[in-house]
């Protein structure tokens, strides 16, 4: 979603840099592109530590002590800011022409975002048209069913096998279009499935993905 269907990840860096500003630091792009799509907690982690390395002094810190921020202050601050920029985030040009083809040429689609469910409703509120085509197609990176994030597949997995039937009742042209057997031809999420390979039916599905995490496994 972020940076594919919204143009959203500039807000991201604005907000972020607005915090950083004050104690000279910048997240470059170097550093966005090793956490865009990243879990927000283990993305703050990858900032945060590559802006104050940990010291060989003190191995027990997760960062260096001249850091101001834990994870938790870091995030309780960059949330707040990033509430109002979200509800007036912009679709990213050729979205919504997109969306509508599909959905006009019967082609089953749905959103797996990394992003908690919260957030994704107040970035979609005023964007309608843009994501009423997915409907009850939505796959939220807080969802609890998913244990892992990217670079893991589990959310991309957990939208063929369900996200792709959300709302749709047997016998309708998702069913139809897909077939009955589709989620046993997708592979299983969770880490206790990644030895067992996939199972086929991954061939059939496109994945729109910007973030290099996304691209992991």
């Amino acid at each position: 979603m972020d940076g594919l269907l919204i143009d959203s990840e500039g807000i991201y860096t604005k907000v972020v840099n607005d915090i950083l500003r004050p104690y000279g630091k910048e997240q470059t792009w170097a550093i966005k592109a090793n956490l865009m799509g990243k879990p927000e907690r283990e993305a703050t982690y990858t900032l945060l530590s590559s802006l104050w390395p940990p010291s060989p002094d003190h191995p027990e810190l997760q960062f260096s002590p001249d850091c101001p921020f834990t994870i938790d202050t870091f995030l309780a601050d960059r949330n707040l800011n990033l509430e109002e920029e979200f509800s007036k985030v912009p679709p990213m040009p050729g979205a919504q022409r997109l969306v509508e083809h599909l959905e006009r040429c019967g082609v089953p689609i749905c959103v797996a975002t990394g992003s908690k469910r919260r957030n994704f409703e107040i970035k979609t509120a005023h964007n309608g048209p843009l994501f009423s085509p997915f409907r009850d197609r939505i796959i939220c990176g807080d969802d609890s069913r998913l244990s892992r994030g990217k670079p893991n597949p589990d959310v991309f997995l957990l939208a063929a096998r369900e996200g792709l039937f959300a709302g749709e009742r047997e016998g309708s042209e998702t069913h139809q279009k897909l077939g009955s057997g589709w989620v046993d031809s997708i592979r299983e999420l969770g880490e206790e499935n990644d030895s067992k390979g996939f199972k086929g039916g991954e061939a059939q599905v496109l994945v729109f993905e910007d973030a290099k995490v996304g691209f992991g496994r």
